[in-house]
């Protein structure tokens, strides 16, 4: 799926990967083996909602299947969009 990734990448040093200055491999974490090796469920999904009175965390896949995690305690993270402006 284009835009989607499974894994964590560090923007602010992808230009010194592509001179050759910086191993990609040091900008690169793949997620799914890391979440393998701590024995952690990995979900590719949007939060809709949070809902604090039950707490779970309502998601909705890709494939438009929602369904609800619950949580004893939650760490919310705020995510962004990268903007590579066009460039390959």
């Amino acid at each position: 799926r284009p835009g989607h990734r499974n894994h964590l990448l560090f923007t602010p040093m992808l230009a010194s990967s592509a001179l050759g200055t910086v191993n990609q491999r040091s900008i690169c974490q793949p997620v799914r083996p890391l979440c393998a090796k701590k024995k952690a469920a990995y979900y590719e999904s949007r939060v809709s909602k949070i809902d604090k009175e039950n707490k779970a965390v309502v998601c909705k896949a890709h494939t438009g299947h929602v369904y609800s995690i619950p949580y004893d305690k939650l760490v919310v993270g705020v995510g962004f969009q990268p903007n590579d402006f066009g460039i390959p």
